[in-house]
This record gives structure tokens, sequence and C-alpha cells, in this order.
């Protein structure tokens, strides 16, 4: 738990030097418009902003194209599946190729 607060305080402390030193860098931003003089610092968060808003949209749309695609599976409920207990294992090395101490 300390971990994480000293984390989170190392991380804000980045936060506000990463924006104490960008204010004064201005750039032009185009959004279907041009707004100009624009700090650095508003574009990296107008860009984090929407790369969480596209990461949500997959992650959400991907959850429900498996629940659709598994709402039509379920439909078949003459077959059992098989267990995991009754699934081989798969080994990598055989028994014999994993060399013994005494060679």
């Amino acid at each position: 738990m300390i971990f994480a607060l000293i984390i989170f305080i190392l991380l804000i402390a980045f936060l506000c030097c990463f924006f104490g030193f960008n204010l004064t860098n201005m750039a032009n931003l185009w959004l279907f418009t041009t707004f100009e003089n624009v700090p650095v610092a508003v574009v990296v968060l107008i860009s984090f902003g929407a790369g969480m808003v596209f990461a949500v949209l997959c992650i959400f749309l991907g959850k429900l194209k498996k629940s659709l695609s598994s709402g039509t599976e379920s439909s078949d409920e003459t077959e059992e599946k098989p267990k995991s207990s009754d699934k081989k294992k798969k080994r990598f090395f055989k028994k014999d190729a994993v060399p013994s101490e005494g060679n």
C-alpha cells in the first residue's frame, strides 16, 4: 500500500513538472478547425484522453462481440464440453530427455 502511494506521488510530481516546463511551448492543433498557440501539455492531455476513449470503445466492442458469439453457441446444449481434468497435459520435454544429476 505504501509503495502505491509513493508511485502515485512520484507520478503527480512528474506531471506537475511536465506541465510547468511546457506551458510556454505552443503548437497548432487541428480538430476539424485550427487552434493556434495551444500549450503542448494540453495537446498531450487531449491525445491521452482520445486514446482512453478509443481503448474503452475497443474493449467494450470486443466484449460485446464475444458475448454475442457465445450466445449462439450456448443454444447447442446437447453436446457435452470436455472438462478441464479430461484434457491431457502437454509436455514440452519428454521425461527421458531431461538429463539426470548422475550423468
